[in-house]
């Protein structure tokens, strides 16, 4: 058995650049067989949330700082 996140893709249009990313996820548990099919398991916990918009604006405002030190000092 090993666990892994279960999350449904979403996709966001920015600055006219469509970007897949998630917003909710689950914990499952995932069994091999001899097959090549996978049983998975949705394990009862709380669904773990993402929250991309915040990530990607820290990650706008510090390459805009980092863009003003390159180019005026």
């Amino acid at each position: 058995m090993s666990l892994v996140l279960v999350c449904p893709p979403v996709i966001i249009v920015e600055r006219k650049v469509p970007v897949m990313t998630v917003n909710t996820c689950r914990l499952a548990a995932i069994y091999p067989s001899n097959n090549n099919v996978y049983q998975v398991e949705i394990i009862e916990a709380p669904p773990v949330e993402i929250d991309y918009h915040e990530e990607v604006q820290e990650q706008e405002d510090d390459s805009m700082v980092n863009f003003v030190k390159s180019h005026f000092n």
